[in-house]
């Protein structure tokens, strides 16, 4: 005999069990916009959040002296809470670098501004505070390099032209002074040749820029290769200790925060390890470093040609108005 199919009720639906909401990948509609929903709120309670941190921010630095530390405080805990307003967190850093310059704290001034100009392109607070930190630290090129940014920005900035005019005359005349030593100090490094270079002003903007960006790979890959150095010699060292050890002493290992005591063989063979990559690695930023070093000094001679140019314009320009 046959088995009859079961009667379902009248109205219920049959499924399978692919579509069965409990056994479906698929989420309904309602429950996708309820988690969108839940999202939206999340970003805009953290955002919220990171303006009242700002506001608060901004409160302490209208007492001066006695809220800076308190601005520092508030601006970096409305960084700190990631909103993803790029803009807003832009003006937090750039807001942050207003206190530091006002402390002298330039260096922190200058890379609060340049982490401000990464998230928006367009604050021309930035721009002006970066370049103003800048000339506090002497780094002319620097003052140089963000000034015009934010003059293509705004133009007619007052205060940014009256800094590239001031790291201009700056530059021109640490120039000529290193061009007046090498040429009555008598040493026996041959004296540059700087020949004159049709001005652009485009290009020039670019060399500047460029020029910035090379001085700072510069520096990055000494302090790196002083760091390697350090370590080589330290390690140097602890070798040097270790082979005054018996071959069946025990010798303590730091791993973090912790000590582990180890055979003197196996730290030998660490230690060692390290001694090669140390090895291995120096003499490769230093060619990096002399590569990027000697880029650095070909667009510097460029540039520095490009001005020569301009000042004989100049020249000339004036000779042909006292006629």
């Amino acid at each position: 005999m046959a088995e009859t199919a079961e009667k379902k009720p009248a109205g219920e639906v049959q499924m399978g069990e692919d579509e069965n909401p409990l056994f479906s990948d698929a989420l309904p509609a309602e429950m996708i916009q309820n988690i969108r929903d839940d999202k939206e709120d999340e970003a805009d309670e953290k955002i919220g959040e990171a303006c009242a941190f700002k506001d608060r921010g901004n409160d302490a630095f209208k007492k001066g002296k006695a809220g800076y530390d308190d601005a520092i405080r508030y601006y970096t805990r409305g960084l700190e809470v990631q909103c993803a307003d790029r803009k807003l967190n832009s003006v937090l850093f750039s807001n942050r670098a207003a206190v530091r310059l006002n402390m002298q704290q330039y260096t922190e001034a200058v890379d609060d501004c340049r982490k401000a100009l990464g998230l928006d392109d367009k604050n021309i607070k930035a721009f002006y505070r970066a370049s103003k930190a800048s000339a506090a630290l002497e780094l002319w090129k620097n003052c140089i390099a963000y000034a015009m940014g934010g003059l293509r920005l705004e133009p007619d900035h007052s205060e940014l032209g009256a800094l590239l005019k001031q790291a201009e005359a700056k530059l021109l005349s640490k120039q000529k002074s290193a061009s007046s030593s090498s040429s009555s100090g008598g040493g026996s490094k041959e004296e540059e040749q700087i020949d004159p270079v049709p001005f652009n002003a485009e290009e020039a903007e670019e060399l500047q820029l460029s020029l910035v960006d090379l001085e700072n790979q510069v520096r990055v890959a000494d302090a790196e290769i002083a760091h390697l150095e350090r370590e080589q010699l330290r390690q140097d060292l602890v070798k040097k200790e270790l082979n005054t050890l018996g071959e069946s002493h025990n010798v303590m290992r730091q791993f973090g925060r912790t000590f582990i005591q180890q055979p003197r063989a196996a730290v030998l063979e660490h230690v060692e390890g390290k001694l090669n990559a140390c090895a291995a690695d120096i003499p490769k930023l230093k060619n990096k470093r002399n590569t990027v070093d000697k880029r650095r000094a070909e667009q510097e001679k460029r540039l520095k040609g490009m001005l020569l140019h301009l000042q004989m314009q100049k020249a000339i320009e004036q000779q042909g108005g006292k006629r």
